[in-house]
C-alpha cells in the first residue's frame, strides 16, 4: 500500500512536470544562456571523443554554473540539441527531488510525514515552475536535497561513535556539485553545516567538531577546485570556458563564482520581505501558506534536530535574501522541497491531536487527497506556458529566415547555427552600424524590449509584423517573467511582448565604413 501511495505521487509529479513540456519553449532569458553554454560543452566533449568541431559553438560560462551546463550537455549528447531536451533534464530532476523529499521527511519524521510531503512537492507550482524550465534551480536542488538526505542518515540513523566518514563526505560533495550548478545555494549548505557542528559541538565537543568541519570544507571544496583545475587546463590550450558577461573578457572559475556571490553588482543590497510571502501564497495558496505558518511554530516550540533541520533551510535564506541585489522568487527555490516538509508535519500533527485511529487515517487522507487536487489544479495550468520567443523564431523561419537582430539571448540559442556561424546578433547601438547590418542581410529584429536608441527606432519606425506574449498567460494572477524580474505578484507591471519587425534601410543613415555585425555568442 505505502509503495503504491509513492508511485502514484511520482506520477502525479511526473504528471505535472513533462505535460506538455515539448510544446513550451523557452521563456527566461537565462534558459537561451544556460542552453548555449551547454552547447559549448556538449561540443568539448565530443571533441573529446574523437570528432571534428569547432569550440566557437555555443557559448563561454558566464554565470558561475558550470555542473548545469555540464548537465545540459550531456543531456545534448544523449538525445540531441533542442530546447526541450534541457526542460526534460530539469523535469526529471523535479520529479527526483519528490522521491527524496519523502526519503528525508521519513527520516526525520515518520513515513506518514514522508508521504504527505512528497505529495505536497509533487503538485507545488512554485517548483513545478522552475521544473518545467531550464534554469538551474530543480538540478541544483536535487542535488542539495541528495546531500542533505546522505546527512540525515548519517546523523540520525547511524550512532554517534559510528558515523560514517564516507557518508559525510559523500554528503559534503554533493552539496558541492549542487553549488556549481547554481551559486545560490551556498546560503542553504551554509545553514545546513552550521546546523550540524552546532550539534557535533554540543554532543562532541571543540575537538571533534573542528574535525568534523575540516571534512565538511574539503567535501563541499572538491567540485569547485575541479571546475578551475578543468577551467586552468583548457586556458593553458586556448580555449575560454569562463567569460564575464559584464566586461565579456576571459575569467576563471573562482573570479566568477566570487563575483556572482558578493562582488560588483552583486553587492548592491534591496531590502524586500514582502514579495516573498506575496509569490508563496501566489503559488501555494492560503492553505498551504497558513500550514506553512503553524509549521514554523510548532518547529519554534519543539526545537528536536528534526524540526530544526527543515526550519533553518528556510527561515534562515529567507532573512538572509529579504537583502539581496535583486528580490526574485528563485531566490527561495531551494527553500520549497522544506517547506512541504514542515507543511505535512505540521498537517499530520493537527490531525493526530484531533483524532485517533482508523478516524486519524481517515481523515487524514481526505484532507491530502483534497490538498493534493487542488495543487495539481493550480500546478496543471502552467501546462499552457508558450513562449513567444519560440514563435517569434518560428515566424522568421517560416518567412525565409536568414540572419536576425535581437534583444535578446533565446533567439540567439535558435539561430545559433553549428561550428560558430550563428545566425543571430545583438540589435547594435549605432544607426550606421545598423544600416550595414541591413544591407548585409540582416532582414528581421526579434525584440522583447527597447532600452536604447537603435531598438527604439526600430520598435516605432519600423514595420512590425508579428506580436506575441512573451508567455502565454496564466490564471496565477501574474505574469512569471515580470517575477523574475523582480516585480511582486499583483503589481502593476508592463505585460511583456515579443515583436518581430522586418528590416529596411529606409530612415537610416548611410552605413558609411561600418561593417555589419558578426554574431558573437558571448555578447549580447
Amino acid at each position: 500500500m505505502h509503495v503504491a501511495a509513492v508511485a502514484l505521487i511520482v506520477v502525479a509529479a511526473s504528471v505535472l512536470r513533462f505535460g506538455n513540456l515539448p510544446a513550451r519553449g523557452l521563456i527566461y532569458w537565462d534558459e537561451g544562456k544556460f542552453l548555449l553554454e551547454g552547447v559549448r560543452l556538449e561540443t568539448g566533449l565530443r571533441l573529446l571523443a574523437g570528432a571534428h568541431s569547432s569550440l566557437s559553438a555555443g557559448k563561454a560560462i558566464g554565470t558561475a554554473k558550470p555542473t548545469h551546463a555540464l548537465l545540459i550537455a550531456l543531456s545534448f549528447g544523449l538525445f540531441g540539441v533542442h530546447d526541450y531536451t534541457a526542460l526534460f533534464l530539469n523535469a526529471f530532476a523535479g520529479v527526483v527531488a519528490v522521491v527524496l523529499v519523502y526519503r528525508i521527511a521519513g527520516l526525520l519524521f515518520d513515513p506518514t510525514i514522508g508521504l504527505v510531503a512528497a505529495l505536497v512537492l509533487a503538485v507545488s507550482e512554485y517548483d513545478v515552475i522552475y521544473s518545467r524550465s531550464a534554469l538551474s534551480e530543480s538540478d541544483a536542488n536535487a542535488l542539495l536535497l541528495l546531500g542533505v538526505l546522505l546527512w540525515v542518515y548519517e546523523r540520525c540513523r547511524i550512532a554517534p561513535g559510528r558515523r560514517s566518514v564516507l557518508l559525510l563526505s559523500a554528503a559534503a560533495f554533493a552539496f558541492g556539485l549542487a553549488f556549481t550548478t547554481n551559486y545560490r545555494i551556498i546560503v542553504y549548505v551554509a545553514v545546513i553545516v552550521a546546523l550540524d557542528l552546532l550539534y557535533e559541538l554540543k554532543q562532541a565537543g571543540l575537538r571533534q567538531t573542528i574535525v568534523r568541519g575540516g571534512r565538511w570544507i574539503a567535501g563541499c571544496a572538491v567540485a569547485p577546485c575541479v571546475w578551475q583545475v578543468i577551467d586552468i587546463v583548457a586556458r593553458s590550450r586556448g580555449t575560454v570556458l569562463f567569460r564575464s558577461e559584464i566586461t565579456h573578457q576571459p575569467t576563471t572559475y573562482f573570479g566568477e563564482a566570487l563575483y556572482q556571490i558578493h562582488g560588483g553588482k552583486q553587492a548592491e543590497v534591496v531590502f524586500g520581505s514582502l514579495p516573498y510571502l506575496q509569490w508563496f501564497i501566489a503559488y501555494e495558496g492560503w492553505i498551504l501558506s497558513v500550514l506553512l505558518g503553524l509549521g514554523i511554530v510548532l518547529a519554534v516550540r519543539v526545537r528536536s534536530f528534526a524540526w530544526l533541520a527543515v526550519l533553518s533551510p528556510v527561515v534562515v535564506p529567507y532573512l538572509l535574501y529579504i537583502w539581496a541585489p535583486v528580490i526574485v522568487p528563485r531566490n527561495l527555490a531551494a527553500a520549497v522541497p522544506f517547506t512541504a516538509i514542515l507543511i505535512a508535519a505540521a498537517l499530520v500533527a493537527v490531525v493526530r491531536r484531533l483524532a485517533t485511529g482508523r478516524i486519524f487515517v481517515g481523515v487524514l487522507i481526505v484532507l491530502v487527497v483534497a490538498l493534493g487536487v487542488d495543487g495539481a489544479r493550480r500546478s496543471w495550468r502552467l501546462s499552457a506556458e508558450r513562449s513567444g520567443f519560440t514563435l517569434a523564431a518560428n515566424y522568421v523561419a517560416s518567412h525565409g529566415g536568414g540572419p536576425v537582430l535581437t534583444t535578446n539571448e533565446i533567439p540567439v540559442f535558435y539561430f545559433r547555427g553549428s561550428n560558430g556561424q550563428c545566425q543571430a546578433a545583438r540589435v547594435p547601438h549605432s544607426m550606421r552600424v545598423l544600416a550595414a547590418d541591413v544591407r548585409a542581410g540582416y532582414r528581421f529584429a526579434i525584440i522583447d524590449h527597447d532600452s536604447w536608441p537603435t531598438a527604439q527606432y526600430i520598435h516605432f519606425h519600423l514595420r512590425r509584423v508579428a506580436r506575441y506574449p512573451s508567455t502565454q498567460t496564466t490564471t496565477i494572477g501574474e505574469n512569471l517573467i515580470a517575477a523574475e524580474n523582480t516585480h511582486p505578484p499583483h503589481g502593476a507591471y508592463p505585460i511583456p511582448y515579443v515583436d518581430v519587425f522586418r528590416l529596411t534601410s529606409t530612415g537610416l543613415p548611410l552605413p558609411g565604413q561600418q561593417k555589419a555585425q558578426i554574431c558573437d555568442l558571448n555578447v549580447l
